[in-house]
C-alpha cells in the first residue's frame, strides 16, 4: 500500500516570447534584380533563389527627460561707491524643470528577401533601381519573458499492513 506523507516543491521556469509593438512602419524600400542575357540563349532555364535588399523606416515612439528652461528678464538693483551711486541693469534669471516627452525617431532596418528567379545560365542579375513605396503597418518585436510555476511534487512511501493496522509497530521485534 503507497501513502502519501507530505508534497516537494519544485519550481519549472521557461522563457516565453510576446510579440509587442515597438513602432509604426510608414514606408518599405526594395532593390529588384534586373536580368541581363544575351537574346539568342539556347541553354535550359536553371532556377535558383536570390537576395533582394528590403528596407523598412519605422516611426519608433520613445518617453525622454528634457530640461524645460524658463527665463524671464528682471530688473536688478545696484549700487556703488559706497551707496552714493545707484542703479537697475536688467539681468535674465532661468529656472530649470524635467518634464518627460514623446519622441518619435525614424530607424531603417534592412535585410535580404529570397526571390527564385529561372533563366539559362548565362544570363545575369544586377540590383535595378531601389522602389519605394508608404505603407501604415505596426512592426513586431519578440520580447522574452520568464515563466516560472511551483509545482507541486508528492512524497510517498509503501507501507505494509502491519504498520499501517499498528502504527508502533517496528520490524526490529520480529
Amino acid at each position: 500500500m503507497e501513502s502519501c506523507l507530505r508534497e516537494r516543491y519544485r519550481i519549472g521556469c521557461y522563457t516565453a516570447a510576446d510579440k509587442q509593438v515597438i513602432g509604426k512602419v510608414v514606408e518599405v524600400c526594395r532593390t529588384p534584380f534586373v536580368k541581363q542575357c544575351s537574346e539568342n540563349s539556347t541553354q535550359p532555364s536553371v532556377c535558383r533563389t536570390l537576395g533582394e535588399e528590403e528596407c523598412k523606416t519605422i516611426l519608433q515612439e520613445k518617453l525622454v527627460e528634457e530640461d524645460d528652461i524658463l527665463c524671464e528678464t528682471v530688473q536688478q538693483k545696484w549700487c556703488k561707491d559706497g551707496g552714493r551711486v545707484c542703479g537697475e541693469s536688467p539681468t535674465q534669471v532661468c529656472s530649470f524643470n524635467k518634464r518627460t516627452v514623446r519622441r518619435i525617431t525614424p530607424v531603417s532596418r534592412c535585410y535580404k528577401v529570397g526571390i527564385r528567379v529561372c533563366s539559362p545560365p548565362d544570363c545575369d542579375y544586377v540590383p535595378g533601381e531601389v522602389v519605394c513605396r508608404d505603407i501604415d503597418q505596426d512592426f513586431y518585436q519578440e520580447v522574452p519573458r520568464k515563466v516560472c510555476r511551483l509545482e507541486a511534487r508528492p512524497e510517498c512511501v509503501f507501507l505494509d499492513d502491519l504498520r499501517i493496522l499498528n502504527p508502533n509497530f517496528s520490524r526490529n521485534r520480529i
